[in-house]
C-alpha cells in the first residue's frame, strides 16, 4: 500500500519518497530516561550539610541501619538524580529531593515514592509509572530511571 500525499496544513512533518508523512507528535511509551553516577565519598563528605535537604527521614533511618550508610545514600542520591534527568526538569522543576523517597518494594526493588504535590506535578506533565535500578560498587553508586507515559 502506497502512502497518500497529505494536503498542505495537515500537520505533515516529514517527507519520505516525496510523499508527506504524518508523524506522531509524541513517541508512545517512554516519557523519559535518566541515569546518574554518584561517588560514595562525595556523599560522605557533604552528608552533614545536605542530609535534610536531599533525603527523607525514612531514608536517613534506613541508612543508619546499614553497615555502609554513605554507600546506601549515594544510591538513593543517584536514583533521585536519574529520576530528575528522566523528567528533564532539574531539581527545582518537579520537587525538592526530600519530596522524593526511594524505598524498597516487595522484592527489594527500588521504588520512588513522591509527595502528593510532586506526584500531582508529574501527572500534569504526562508522566506515568517510574522504573528504577540502583547498583553499587564500593566507591560508586549508579542508577537508571525510565518513566512511562501516563
Amino acid at each position: 500500500m502506497q502512502p497518500r500525499p497529505l494536503p498542505a496544513g495537515s500537520g505533515a512533518r516529514g517527507r519520505e519518497g516525496g510523499v508527506a508523512i504524518r508523524r506522531r507528535a509524541r513517541s508512545a511509551g517512554i516519557f523519559g530516561l535518566g541515569a546518574d553516577l554518584c561517588p560514595v565519598a562525595r556523599i560522605e563528605k557533604s552528608l552533614p550539610r545536605i542530609a535534610r535537604r536531599a533525603f527523607t527521614p525514612g531514608e536517613l533511618r534506613e541508612a543508619a541501619r546499614r553497615a555502609h550508610p554513605a554507600e546506601f545514600l549515594a544510591g538513593r542520591w543517584a536514583a533521585k538524580e536519574a529520576l530528575l534527568k528522566a523528567l528533564a526538569t532539574g531539581i527545582a522543576g518537579v520537587a525538592p529531593m526530600n519530596e522524593i523517597e526511594i524505598t524498597g518494594g516487595e522484592r527489594g526493588e527500588p521504588r520512588a515514592v513522591l509527595s502528593p504535590a510532586a506526584a500531582a506535578r508529574l501527572r500534569r506533565r504526562g508522566a506515568g509509572t517510574i522504573h528504577l535500578s540502583i547498583s553499587h560498587d564500593h566507591d560508586l553508586a549508579v542508577a537508571v530511571c525510565v518513566i512511562e507515559r501516563a
